[in-house]
């Protein structure tokens, strides 16, 4: 298991930013969200500090990972945009969102529960790590394993984007277990750190 923490890092869940959602025993599962980690813990470690976007180069994320990313921006009216998915997100988790903010057209009925995930990342300025079903009529149930890190503008700066990997696990997988108990869309947390 890993042992990170960011320099104003809360508890997952501090201060209810996470009530209401169901906590999952153990980590992260997937290659690509942990790979994620990972890289972003090195970049934490360069510079002491939450990471800045300016840090984050492509290269070093490395082939494999780089699929699986999304990057969102944090607007001063308090939405989330989308920045940038990469290529997996379109055509495995079926949704195309470069450019979209995250809301009622974006993720329906889920945006707020999306949206309260991004302003936990925010505040806790720590990753925060989720395993979400969602069941679309246009697409078969998705169970995916998601990765959410704050990044901010500047050195020393708050956060102000998320640098994100999404993957899909198996519904057979010991973390989402419970999954037939869900409903059309579930998050549970998956404490990363």
């Amino acid at each position: 298991m890993h042992n990170h923490a960011t320099q104003r890092g809360e508890p997952l869940g501090a201060e209810g930013a996470l009530d209401g959602f169901v906590r999952v025993a153990g980590g992260l599962r997937s290659d690509m969200t942990r790979g994620l980690l990972d890289f972003w813990t090195a970049l934490r470690g360069r510079c002491g500090g939450l990471p800045t976007r300016a840090m984050v180069e492509p290269a070093a994320i490395g082939s494999r990972i780089l699929p699986h990313i999304f990057l969102c921006e944090y607007l001063d009216d308090g939405g989330v945009l989308i920045r940038l998915q990469g290529s997996y997100l379109g055509s495995r988790a079926y949704q195309a969102l470069t450019g979209q903010r995250i809301g009622p057209k974006s993720f329906g009925g889920n945006s707020s529960a999306i949206l309260s995930i991004y302003n936990a990342v925010r505040a806790l300025e720590r990753p925060i790590g989720t395993h979400e079903r969602s069941m679309r009529p246009d697409c078969p149930v998705i169970v995916a394993e998601v990765l959410h890190t704050p990044l901010a503008a500047e050195p020393g700066g708050p956060a102000r984007f998320v640098l994100g990997a999404l993957d899909r696990i198996d519904e057979a997988d010991p973390a989402s277990a419970e999954g037939a108990l869900w409903g059309r869309f579930a998050v549970k947390l998956v404490d990363p750190l």
